[in-house]
């Protein structure tokens, strides 16, 4: 009888650690997905650029300058947009391209995604080196105005970017983890197999990599930003679910410059008509751009919508920009 309990044991021991091994795996070395979609495809000029990280490998990128609006005189500020997992720059192309009427982009694919070099994705382990290449091109071609923005894994590595880059004025993050722990436990929802799962996936991750998944931490990032910050996350969200933007929330309490959009409705990965423009009203709002040719600053509205509830501690704090949130308070615990 002890033999048989010792062997069914080992069984699911084993069965969990191949599992946890194959879905690790899987998730480094996705299947590659290059989005035939490019700027031009939009009618936008661009140029097609290369970025080299501190760790030899090489990105494929784009830069996307500035592009109509309203006439001004001086140097745009720039934006870095970050795609998710495990798509690539041209999949967040049609959701940024409108904002290029107030802002020059730079789109990249992350190491080891799209068309760049790499053997593996690390889901944020070592892609803050990949923005840091971002920001030495965008600082040796004279750039110095630099806000980003990222979805899903991109939003967690903007927000770890930032915390670590004073080059970084502002931050969006969308649908972003608070720890890859956690998402990992979370990837598997089942009462204890989720964290013998996450267990497993941490265990690979630092014999292959040398990467600690808990130390991917955007709610630790987050905790020491003091720059503006947009989290934008949807309630119902099926794959990153709403406790980590809690978390985020949680995180980001000492933070008078922080703000949040927790959308009730929606789908993952699919953005509202006016997500573009609230975008645009946040960086506008927070990074110091070209004046218009009056010579007078461009004003941004303070206009609040009816309804808005706001954190006690930002009662006597001006917006300066309505991003028209469903749902915009702040709750004493995290989830």
């Amino acid at each position: 009888m002890i033999r048989r309990g010792l062997l069914l044991l080992a069984t699911i021991v084993g069965s969990v650690g191949a599992f946890s091994l194959l879905a690790f795996w899987s998730h480094l070395n996705p299947p590659t997905f290059v989005s035939p979609l490019s700027p031009g495809d939009l009618g936008l000029s661009y140029e097609t650029i290369q970025l080299e990280t501190d760790d030899g490998i090489v990105l494929d990128g784009w830069f996307l300058p500035r592009q109509g609006g309203e006439p001004e005189v001086g140097e745009p500020a720039t934006l870095i947009v970050l795609h998710g997992w495990p798509e690539n720059k041209g999949s967040v192309l049609r959701s940024a391209a409108p904002l290029t009427d107030r802002f020059n982009l730079l789109l990249f694919d992350f190491r080891g995604l799209g068309r760049s070099q790499g053997r593996h994705s690390t889901l944020g382990g070592r892609e803050t080196k990949d923005v840091r290449a971002a920001l030495d091109w965008l600082e040796e071609r004279g750039h110095h105005q630099i806000g980003i923005w990222g979805f899903s894994m991109g939003g967690a590595v903007a927000l770890m970017s930032a915390a670590e880059d004073s080059r970084i004025t502002a931050v969006a993050s969308d649908t972003s983890f608070a720890r890859l722990d956690l998402m990992a436990r979370d990837l598997f929802r089942v009462p204890v197999l989720g964290h013998a799962m996450a267990l497993g996936m941490r265990t690979w991750s630092r014999l292959f990599l040398g990467i600690d998944i808990r130390r991917i931490a955007p709610v630790e990032a987050a905790s020491r930003l003091q720059i503006p910050v947009l989290i934008v996350h949807l309630e119902e969200d099926p794959f990153v679910p709403f406790a980590h933007a809690l978390r985020l929330e949680a995180a980001l309490e000492g933070n008078p410059q922080a703000r949040f959009w927790f959308r009730e409705e929606g789908a993952y990965g699919q953005v509202p008509p006016e997500y573009a423009e609230r975008l645009r009203g946040f960086f506008a709002e927070h990074i110091p751009g070209p004046r218009s040719r009056t010579g007078e600053a461009e004003a941004i509205s303070g206009r609040r919508e009816p309804g808005l509830r706001e954190p006690a501690h930002l009662a006597s704090v001006p917006l300066g920009v309505e991003l028209g949130m469903s749902r915009y308070d702040r709750r004493d615990t995290a989830a």
